[in-house]
């Protein structure tokens, strides 16, 4: 029915080492464009505290993140970061190992699309697919592959693409043994990618399925109490499942909103789509991609949603979604040619699946796509359309591209330029790597590599030294937080090293600036889900933070649409009363002044932008005003 991938196509009018050296050159511009460095931020912030945590233990070890235990034990990255940032510094070591995961992930990426998919035109297009399209899986847009930011999963990702890569060639072991190498630094992402293999593997030697039965140790391994595996005899109570449900809401299916399913869907049908157009490994490897995927997230459902249970909701099974995602957006552009080349039918086919990958978040999106993977599944003698509705739903689906197209390109624009206008350059610059633009480009780069050398390599060059000058896209103060040295730091005289300081929502600030545990700030909250204890302490210091939150988050609006940070500030009353109810918290940092005594004042003076004032107050003096 559909014709299996051709490896070893050449571009004509080139020897083919210089064809792959400027594709690859736009490949890696491509990448840089999608992938701006914004800073340490999300996970990142909390995988850099475990590494200081093993720097200054002392100064850490009552942080709310740490106090009562955190998952650090089970990753490798934290005595790895922490050796880096010793040797060369906070931001060089989060950067440089960033960096050098990216290729790593980049790489490994090239490596598995090339054997699952050819090496022809297509498995450039494959691969700009894989690098430009949106990345994030499971719920509420949280998780992404490849990630502009440094975590444990920076690291297992390439390992686990080498697994697939390994699976495809027929060395299952290898796979499994890549998939256990991973496992060192992220348990959560190895575990589905190990169910894969094995699935794999299972499908074309079925005697492995018997291996399958490992899993009825995990009860005795609970029984004999036995590390994380105990908490599968143990579920949430109402009041801790109330707080990781609201924190954590992620974690639980049945909580994710439409888009997050539209997706889930999306990727079901190209990776369902692309099995019936290959045999063989590529076959096996989208359908145990699909059966984990979804056999994680019923698991998730069972077992988060359903039973509350402590482990099964911990292990988040419906991580396996990232395997699925990535591979669908790899094999877009191949599944969407294979329907174009089955005659009409398969044009329209190709039109609405395009249609449904820019507009899932639009009305008919999913319509696009169920009508599309019926055309594209089902031969074309058995589905008779008439030429006025065939080009009735021809231009209704390239509308409907278009609108999508339109509708990517307003959510960069919003998410990135403010009221001001202080972002258009990072929106044009980011529009170079958007999904239409990058096809566009690549199509461009393909039709001048075949004709004239200087006019393929000139453009690539262009890009890709847009995209590295570009690349770091920190603000000025997260150059300053991250880069900085902070030895002489004028509050640091003012702190003791055991204190804990409440920044208001900077956990940055707090931990590599002043080298301090932070009292409170959202992000800390992520242990809550592993822990009924840093649950409890976490929502208790929210409520005791909330009033001047809410003076706080009020004064930075204003100061957003005014420009003026002194039009309002947190007031001494509020003030008191967090000090006077916390339990543990030693010093406050505002960035306006209360009529006390401060214990130390600074100013950030950031070029070509307004300084701000931060003024640091110890609690005794503020409970006692």
């Amino acid at each position: 029915m559909h014709a299996t991938p051709v490896a070893g196509q050449r571009v004509r009018g080139l020897p083919d080492a210089w064809s792959v050296a400027i594709l690859c050159i736009l490949l890696a511009a491509l990448w840089l464009l999608a992938h701006p460095y914004r800073g340490i931020r999300h996970d990142g912030a909390l995988y850099i505290g475990q590494a200081l945590l093993r720097l200054e233990p002392q100064a850490f070890a009552h942080d709310l993140f740490f106090a009562y235990g955190s998952q650090d034990r089970y990753s490798a990255l934290s005595p790895l970061y922490a050796w880096t940032i010793g040797l060369f510094g906070t931001g060089p070591a989060a950067r440089g190992l960033l960096v050098l995961t990216q290729i790593a992930f980049a790489a490994s990426a090239l490596l598995l699309l090339h054997r699952l998919l050819g090496g022809g035109r297509l498995f450039w297009f494959c691969a700009a697919s894989l690098f430009v399209m949106p990345a994030f899986y499971g719920g509420l847009s949280v998780f992404a592959y490849a990630e502009n930011f440094l975590t444990a999963r920076s690291f297992a990702e390439p390992l686990l693409l080498l697994a697939l890569w390994l699976l495809l060639g027929g060395r299952s072991l290898g796979a499994m043994l890549a998939c256990l190498a991973a496992g060192v630094f992220h348990p959560l992402l190895a575990l589905p990618a190990l169910a894969l293999c094995w699935m794999h593997a299972s499908l074309q030697y079925p005697r492995l399925w018997l291996l399958g039965l490992a899993a009825g140790l995990l009860p005795a391994l609970a029984a004999l109490d036995i590390g994380p595996f105990a908490a599968l005899l143990r579920s949430y109570d109402a009041e801790w499942l109330g707080i990781v449900r609201q924190r954590n809401a992620f974690v639980f299916p049945t909580h994710w909103g439409p888009l997050d399913w539209s997706r889930l869907a999306f990727d079901t049908v190209i990776a369902g789509l692309a099995a019936l157009a290959t045999t063989g490994a590529g076959r096996r490897l989208y359908i145990s991609a699909l059966a984990v995927c979804w056999a994680g997230i019923l698991a998730a459902v069972i077992g988060a949603d359903l039973l509350n249970n402590v482990l099964l909701t911990g292990l988040q099974l419906w991580r396996a979604h990232w395997i699925l995602h990535l591979l669908a957006m790899a094999s877009l552009p191949y599944v969407v040619w294979q329907a174009w080349q089955q005659g009409p039918n398969g044009r329209l086919a190709s039109i609405l699946l395009v249609a449904a990958a820019f507009g899932l978040r639009l009305p008919g999106g999913l319509a696009a796509l169920v009508l599309g993977a019926l055309l594209f599944a089902i031969p074309a003698q058995r589905i008779t359309l008439s030429l006025a509705v065939r080009n009735g739903l021809l231009l209704a689906g390239g509308l409907a591209a278009l609108a999508g197209i339109a509708d990517q390109i307003s959510l960069s624009y919003h998410s990135r330029v403010t009221l001001r206008g202080d972002e258009a350059l990072d929106f044009g610059v980011a529009m170079l790597a958007s999904p239409a633009d990058a096809a566009l480009l690549l199509v461009a780069t393909l039709w001048l590599v075949a004709r004239a050398r200087i006019l393929a390599m000139l453009p690539a060059l262009c890009l890709a030294a847009t995209g590295i000058a570009t690349w770091d896209q920190r603000s000025p103060w997260l150059r300053h937080i991250e880069d900085a040295d902070h030895s002489a730091h004028p509050f640091l005289r003012a702190i003791p090293q055991q204190a804990q300081v409440y920044w208001f929502q900077d956990l940055l600030a707090s931990w590599l600036v002043l080298h301090r545990s932070s009292y409170f700030t959202p992000g800390q909250g992520s242990g809550a889900l592993f822990n009924r204890q840093t649950a409890l302490e976490f929502e208790r210091r929210e409520e005791v933070v909330k009033p001047l939150e809410f003076q706080a988050t009020t004064c930075n609006m204003m100061a957003m649409l005014t420009g003026d940070r002194e039009a309002c500030g947190i007031s001494l009353e509020a003030a008191r009363d967090v000090c006077a109810e916390s339990g543990g918290l030693d010093f406050l940092v505002l960035e306006n002044a209360l009529p006390v005594s401060a214990a130390a004042a600074w100013t950030f003076a950031p070029t070509g932008a307004a300084d701000r004032n931060f003024h640091l107050y110890d609690c005794r003096t503020v409970r006692a005003a």
